[in-house]
Parts: structure tokens; C-alpha cells; sequence
């Protein structure tokens, strides 16, 4: 989860000379569906 937060907090900076509006995160119960997770650009 920590590896995670720090993620969150990066995206509500986001890249120099960008304006984040909003970040909305919601937490959920750990269901064990997903086996990985990445992010992509």
C-alpha cells in the first residue's frame, strides 16, 4: 500500500507545467482477481 500512496501523491503533482484538477482514488478489499498491476504511457 505504501508503494502505492507514494504513486497517488506523484500523480497529484504530475509532470512540470501540468495542472492536475483531480485525482480521485477509492480503496478497496484486497479480492486477489488481478494478478499484476503497471501503469502505461
Amino acid at each position: 500500500r505504501g508503494k502505492l500512496e507514494e504513486l497517488i501523491r506523484q500523480l497529484h503533482r504530475g509532470p512540470p507545467a501540468a495542472r492536475v484538477e483531480a485525482v480521485d482514488v477509492e480503496w478497496g478489499e484486497y479480492s486477489g482477481r488481478h494478478s499484476d498491476f503497471s501503469v502505461r504511457f
